[in-house]
């Protein structure tokens, strides 16, 4: 999609939501009030959503937040783009990109999502002298 704002009604159409409805959504994501005028002037272009904004329509919507500024979605690029000649779906570690030891050990985070808008990250690491909590 070519604007934000078309991503923007998209979003409310697949939620199937009326302006007022969208906008009482988006004030219960922690982003501060969000006015039914607002999203108007969002949809039609007139004003761009703050950061805030944005990051609670990602959210709601269940987009990635790239592709709720850009219309380009990274989860849906790796696995079409090609990496240093690598057949499109299979991606290199960061161990290989950033052409690391593979034997390093580094924590690694585990996201759960529990429901829309709530979230646990465990972090866990192989290192020595790192808990896991």
């Amino acid at each position: 999609m070519a604007d934000i704002k078309d991503r923007i009604k998209e979003i409310r159409k697949s939620l199937g939501l009326s302006l007022e409805e969208f906008a009482k959504e988006l004030s219960k994501g922690g982003c501060g009030i969000v006015t039914e005028k607002a999203v108007g002037d969002w949809e039609l272009g007139v004003r761009r959503p703050l950061p805030t904004k944005i990051l609670a329509l990602a959210e709601l919507g269940q987009r990635h937040v790239r592709w709720v500024q850009t219309g380009v979605d990274p989860d849906e690029m790796r696995t079409k783009v090609t990496i240093n000649g690598q057949k499109p779906g299979k991606i290199k570690t960061t161990d290989t990109i950033n052409e690391q030891e593979p034997e390093a050990i580094r924590p690694t985070a585990t996201i759960y999502r529990l429901e829309p808008r709530k979230m646990v990250v465990k972090v866990t690491s192989d290192a020595p002298g790192l808990d896991d909590d």
